[in-house]
This record gives structure tokens, sequence and C-alpha cells, in this order.
């Protein structure tokens, strides 16, 4: 009695596994769609890259654009409120315009010796000056002197008229006085106020008079 066991039996009649050709076909298609992905993501940032180049470039032209416009017109760059930068404008030019008519009055006003000049081609014998007051800041002069007649002062105030120093000045204010034992008199003529001569004259004379009456 014989028995036999074939193996060939227990195996599968057919198999699941792909044919090697499919297998390579599938694989090959894999790797040129990879390729090609990898060559859309390589345009893609080339792409990226050059978008990105040309920003940068446009970004430096609008700088230089924007920091000369800051220098040819600050107002339209600045951060400060257009109605507050025009208020602290406005104050710089007020204060340059001061200071302009300081350095324009310091340059134009006469020079001291012109009104001494003038003075003396125009002071008569008759009189003499002991105190000359000339303040440029208030635009005023007071003349203090002695005059041996009254009617010398009123002739000295109009030579002066004639003069280029005093020719635009008026005096406003003006009074004489009578020395006690003394042949002359003392005098004094303003523009705007007598000064410290008028409060020692007063305890011997009346209140000063306008420029229309000589005492």
């Amino acid at each position: 009695m014989s028995q036999s066991i074939n193996f060939l039996k227990g195996l599968p009649k057919s198999t699941s596994r792909l044919p090697a050709a499919l297998m390579g076909l599938i694989v090959l298609i894999t790797l040129v769609i990879l390729a090609i992905i990898s060559m859309v993501l390589e345009l893609n940032n080339f792409q990226t890259y050059k978008t990105l180049r040309m920003t940068q470039g446009n970004l430096m032209q609008a700088q230089e654009d924007f920091n000369k416009l800051a220098k040819s017109y600050p107002l339209l760059v600045s951060d400060i409120p257009f109605v507050k930068r025009v208020k602290i404008l406005e104050k710089k030019m007020q204060a340059k315009k001061i200071e302009l008519d300081s350095l324009q009055h310091l340059v134009m006003r006469r020079g001291f010796s012109e009104y001494l000049f003038d003075l003396a081609q125009t002071t008569s014998n008759t009189l003499w000056l002991n105190q000359i007051q000339i303040n440029h800041d208030t635009n005023s002069i007071t003349l203090n002197g002695y005059a041996i007649r009254p009617d010398s002062v009123s002739e000295l105030m109009s030579q002066l008229l004639t003069t280029n120093s005093f020719k635009n000045v008026i005096f406003n204010l003006f009074f004489v006085k009578t020395i006690k034992n003394h042949p002359y008199l003392k005098f004094s003529i303003a523009t705007h106020a007598l000064g410290p001569q008028e409060e020692a004259i007063t305890e011997q004379t009346a209140p000063a008079k306008n420029a229309q009456g000589v005492k």
C-alpha cells in the first residue's frame, strides 16, 4: 500500500502580484509626475523671486522719491497735524519778523554824531545845551539847556525842522523858566516826556506848556 502527497495542490492557482512590466510603468509614471511637479514648483519659485526683486526695486525707488519729496515739501511728509504745523510756522515767522525789524532798526537809524552835528549847526549863541537825550528804542528826544532870551528856544525848534536829523521830529512839549538872580533861563523841549529836568524846575515855575506857547 502506498500514499503520495501533492504539495502543488495546496498552492493558489492564481497570484495577486502585478506583472513586472506594469510595476515598472507605474514607477515611470510616478517619476514623470514628480518631475513635472518639481518643474512647476521651480518655475513658481523663479516667478516669486523675480516678483520679489521687482518689488524691492520699486520700494527703493519709492524711498528715494519719498526722501526727495521730504526735502522739497517737508509739510507733506510730517506726522504733525497740518493745522498745528501752520501755527508753529506762524510763530517762527513772527519771531523772524521781530528779529528782522530789530536788525533794520539798528541798521537804518541815524548815528548820534549826526544829531550832534545838526545841533551844532543850528544852536545859536544865545543858548546852550547841557543835556541831550536821544532814545532810538522809544523814538524820543529831550533837549535841556539854558537861553538868554525866551524866543531863542522857539527859534531853535524852527531851525531843527530844517535839518536832516530833526526834520521828522515833532517836539510836543517844552517849557522855560527864569532863574532868580541870573540873566538867563532854563528850558526843556521834548517829543514825549520832559524827563527829570522838569521835576527839578517845577519848584519855581508853572506847569509845562505845549509847543504852541512860550513862557
